[in-house]
């Protein structure tokens, strides 16, 4: 009966999961910045809500950025069979996939308090690396999607705000250094250029019928 009701609902599931994945996201930061003493959504990490040793880190992570990554990748797989099945389209939705679970890594494997120790731990150099690799696999997914869509019907407006937004991305990741006194604004911006266009995609995607069979190209 479950798999019957998203079959029937697949449009909307695609049209809203970005929105409620990013909706989610966003409170989960808002509310745990509010209890967490002298917090700066300019010059911190996200991740140091979650951190170990930060307030009400297990929710941060477990009710907060483990949903968010759950819900996105709900959207990835309800979207593949929407759209024509070339083999760059299936890479770029496997990397924007690989972006999702990394960061779901990140949220298990959290960062030592603060995410600037003199001394790392393991979880943390994980947390890092998980992190750095995830966003690289998002922007080039967005990317690899986006000059897929180029020869969809009307896929022209994400090719273009595709294209954008991973050079954007690319431009913000470099400055994801945690000696800057903006790191934190800088994220929270890529974060939401990457869901602004996984917006745009599911509103694409939402309008498609489900695609049986299509030869690769």
């Amino acid at each position: 009966m479950l798999s019957q009701f998203l079959m029937i609902s697949r449009p909307w599931w695609i049209k809203w999961l970005p929105v409620l994945s990013y909706l989610w996201l966003v409170l989960t930061v808002l509310i745990a910045g509010a209890f967490y003493p002298d917090y700066s959504h300019v010059s911190q990490y996200m991740s140091e809500l979650g951190a170990s040793g930060a307030p009400h880190a297990w929710s941060v992570n477990y009710l907060g950025f483990v949903p968010t990554e759950l819900l996105l990748l709900v959207f990835l797989a309800l979207l593949l069979p929407v759209l024509p099945q070339t083999v760059p389209l299936r890479l770029g939705i496997g990397l924007l996939g690989l972006y999702a679970i990394m960061l779901l890594g990140a949220s298990v494997f959290t960062c030592d308090f603060e995410c600037r120790p003199t001394r790392a731990t393991f979880a943390h150099g994980l947390h890092i690396t998980l992190g750095a690799f995830a966003y690289l696999a998002g922007i080039a997914g967005v990317l690899l999607v986006a000059v897929s869509a180029r020869s969809w019907p009307n896929g022209f407006p994400l090719t273009l705000s595709g294209v954008a937004i991973a050079i954007l991305c690319f431009g913000l990741l470099l400055n994801l250094n945690p000696q800057l006194p903006w790191v934190g604004l800088m994220q929270r911006l890529m974060e939401t250029l990457m869901y602004l266009w996984f917006i745009l995609l599911g509103r694409y995607g939402a309008g498609l019928p489900l695609v049986r069979s299509q030869a690769l190209l």
